[in-house]
C-alpha cells in the first residue's frame, strides 16, 4: 500500500499521519523488539540527535533521557566524535544486558543489529525507529565497558 493511499486513509479515519503505522514494504516485520521496529522509507518523523563525546578521558553520550509517544517515529542521527569505536542500541535493559554479554565474547566482530548502529570514530548513523509499545526502554553503547561507564539513556513511551 503507497504511502498517499495510508496517509488518505489515516485522514478518514481521524488519525494523525504518524499514527498510520508503517506496514507491508515500510517495515523490515522478520524482527520484533519490545521497543518497536525499524521503518524504511520516508516517513513523518521526529528528528533526534544522540553524540557520543569524550571529555577529559570521561566517555559520554547525550541526551540522557528522551520521551516519544505510542506510535511515534523517530529519526535517530547518531555522531561518533570520540577516538574509539561504539554501538548504538535499542532495547529493553534485559535485552541490552543480554546483548553486552554476547559483546564480551566477541567485541572484535561486527555486529549489524537492526535495533542499532556500529560507528567507527568520527562517524555517523542513522537510525529511523517507530515505539510500539508503552513503557521505558533504554538506548546505550554495548561495547565492552561502555554501557558501565554511564554510556546509556532512558526512553520513556507514552
Amino acid at each position: 500500500m503507497s504511502r498517499t493511499v495510508i496517509a488518505l486513509v489515516a485522514i478518514v479515519a481521524g488519525t494523525s499521519f504518524v499514527d498510520a503505522a508503517p506496514r507491508g514494504s515500510a517495515v523490515d516485520s522478520h524482527y520484533s523488539y519490545a521497543a518497536g521496529q525499524p521503518v524504511k522509507g520516508r516517513w513523518k518523523s521526529t528528528p533526534v540527535a544522540v553524540v557520543f563525546s569524550e571529555q577529559g578521558g570521561k566517555l559520554d553520550i547525550s541526551p540522557r533521557q528522551l520521551k516519544f509517544k505510542q506510535g511515534e517515529v523517530v529519526k535517530f542521527s547518531i555522531r561518533n566524535n570520540t577516538a574509539v569505536k561504539h554501538e548504538f542500541v535499542l532495547g529493553t535493559e534485559t535485552e541490552n544486558l543480554g546483548h553486552a554479554e554476547s559483546m564480551k565474547i566477541s567485541s572484535d566482530l561486527e555486529h549489524h543489529e537492526i535495533n542499532g548502529r556500529v560507528m567507527k570514530p568520527k562517524t555517523a548513523a542513522v537510525l529511523q525507529w517507530q515505539f510500539l509499545n508503552i513503557g521505558k526502554f533504554q538506548f546505550a553503547c554495548l561495547v565492552p565497558g561502555h554501557a558501565d561507564k554511564e554510556m546509556r539513556g532512558e526512553v520513556i513511551v507514552e
